[in-house]
């Protein structure tokens, strides 16, 4: 396992596909645009959702790089609130920003292909992690979120 992780497979698979949908949407604004929201809302959904992400981004990668080093199992910073806030970032976040911006509805739905393609693969990770970690691994994994950034239990 990389510092990568799953990470390559889900850019290889979603950003050709954010790509092709983002080239349709063009091609054919009428059929493809989000005409129902004005625009200004659009982008300052846009906007809200894209500065949101590339700061929880931002906020993991320094934690990460600093926590990494140690050989301990992260569970601090944006770790605190999901077990993968690196994937959280682009799928929650950073993605459908974009396509909001882009006023392509056809974009939106490379978040599910990202998604869809970190279920199927997040498996391998969390064995790495188990095995690392063990029973340290199994209690974090039961208490955080797997993606969404919200805390499971409140109190």
């Amino acid at each position: 396992m990389t510092v990568f992780g799953i990470g390559p497979k889900i850019v290889f698979t979603t950003v050709p596909y954010f790509i092709l949908m983002t080239y349709i949407s063009s091609e054919y604004p009428s059929i493809f645009n989000i005409n129902f929201i004005p625009e200004y809302i659009l982008k300052t959904a846009g906007i809200l959702l894209l500065s949101f992400g590339i700061l929880f981004f931002i906020r993991t990668q320094i934690t990460f790089i600093k926590e990494i080093k140690k050989g301990k199992l992260i569970t601090t910073g944006t770790f605190a609130y999901c077990r993968n806030p690196i994937y959280s970032a682009f799928i929650l976040f950073i993605i459908p920003s974009i396509a909001l911006l882009l006023n392509s509805w056809p974009s939106l739905t490379a978040s599910l292909i990202a998604y869809i393609v970190f279920k199927i693969n997040i498996k391998k990770e969390y064995n790495y992690l188990r095995d690392k970690f063990g029973d340290e691994y199994n209690e974090y994994e039961r208490k955080v979120n797997e993606i969404f950034p919200f805390k499971k239990k409140w109190f």
